[in-house]
């Protein structure tokens, strides 16, 4: 399985509130996506690639690439690294060691998207034909102008034959605890608290 850490995003809600991109938040004396890959290395999955054109983004045990587009949101998903036996994981986001191990862990026959109600924290992809598929019927919608972006619940959605715009879940989701997207610096703080709360 390779796993691609997409942190070729925007950050348009973090950059300028922050003397650092949310990708290189310090937690428990690591930045975010050294924590990832130490997580992968651990659970002895060494196929590793992070999406970023930004050097500073490079974590030994790990390929940085420079995605080919990365202009929209959905370009987090690099078109050129889809392929059968693939996992996106979000570059800003906390997984604590059991919720990564779930993921790692998960039997998956075709796609499965993983997270909870409030979002999506990874996407293993064993087939690529219908990952594919529904990728580019949200890169369709937005070229119609029937969505200004792609997110994951568009992907999802387009995946499980929904309405684009629904985030009602109904198959092919596992629900999984011990997450925190970081995408504002409030989200930071809060993980922050949380660990001196805890220590």
């Amino acid at each position: 399985m390779r796993y691609i850490i997409m942190a070729n995003g925007k950050g348009s809600r973090w950059d300028s509130r922050a003397d650092f991109p949310k990708h290189l938040a310090i937690i428990n004396g690591e930045t975010l996506l050294e924590r990832i890959v130490h997580q992968l290395l651990a659970l002895e999955e060494t196929d590793i690639v992070i999406t970023s054109s930004n050097p500073a983004y490079s974590v030994h045990g790990a390929l940085r690439h420079t995605p080919e587009n990365n202009t929209l949101e959905i370009d987090r998903f690099t078109t050129e690294l889809i392929s059968d036996d693939c996992c996106f994981l979000y570059g800003d986001t906390y997984y604590s060691d059991e919720a990564m191990s779930t993921i790692v862990g998960l039997p998956v026959d075709e796609v499965m998207f993983v997270g909870s109600h409030k979002s999506i924290i990874a996407v293993i992809v064993r087939k690529q034909e219908p990952f594919l598929r529904a990728v580019s019927k949200v890169r369709e919608a937005i070229r119609c102008a029937e969505l200004a972006d792609g997110k994951g619940w568009h992907v999802y959605s387009a995946y499980v034959g929904q309405p684009l715009t629904s985030r009602e879940i109904s198959k092919d989701f596992l629900m999984v605890n011990g997450t925190q997207n970081l995408n504002t610096v409030e989200d930071y703080h809060e993980l922050l608290r949380a660990f001196s709360l805890n220590a």
